[in-house]
């Protein structure tokens, strides 16, 4: 009877949230992110790129030119802070940023591709592992879900 009440019990907390939270997007979206970030921030930080750098560049591969409006947008670092990194990373080699008359435009170099080429292998296997048992379209579906999160969050502002 006790291993039938444990097993009951376990089949309603799988399914059965606790907490209100628990059954929230916010919930499992922070702890989706928690979790995968976890891992990828120490290969980050090993290569001593913050979070905010590394968005920068892996944004600028094999990208020719972004507008500084653009990439604050997709790297969501506000302009001002972005800009500031953005001179330090054109110190180092790593991006190079243009001053034009319609605003500011920045690319990656060689040298910024190089720096994060490892860690987007990394990031892609990371996917991979998170992913696994999902079917391609189910990946594709996830991605579309969020990025439909994204504009519409985007709108509200």
């Amino acid at each position: 009877a006790t291993a039938k009440a444990i097993q009951t019990a376990m089949s309603n907390m799988q399914t059965e949230p606790s907490h209100l939270m628990e059954d929230s997007l916010l919930h499992y979206l922070g702890r989706a992110h928690h979790q995968m970030g976890e891992v990828f921030h120490q290969a980050t930080a090993s290569d001593r790129l913050g979070s905010k750098e590394w968005r920068i560049l892996s944004n600028l591969h094999n990208q020719a030119t972004v507008e500084l409006q653009q990439l604050a947008q997709r790297t969501i670092i506000d302009q001002s802070t972005l800009l500031e990194l953005l001179m330090r990373l054109q110190q180092d080699g790593l991006v190079q940023i243009q001053k034009l008359d319609r605003g500011i435009q920045v690319s990656g170099t060689s040298s910024g591709h190089d720096r994060v080429n490892h860690l987007l292998e990394t990031s892609r296997r990371q996917e991979q592992q998170a992913l696994r048992g999902c079917t391609p379209d189910a990946r594709d579906q996830l991605k579309s879900l969020l990025q439909h999160i994204i504009d519409h969050a985007l709108q509200s502002h």
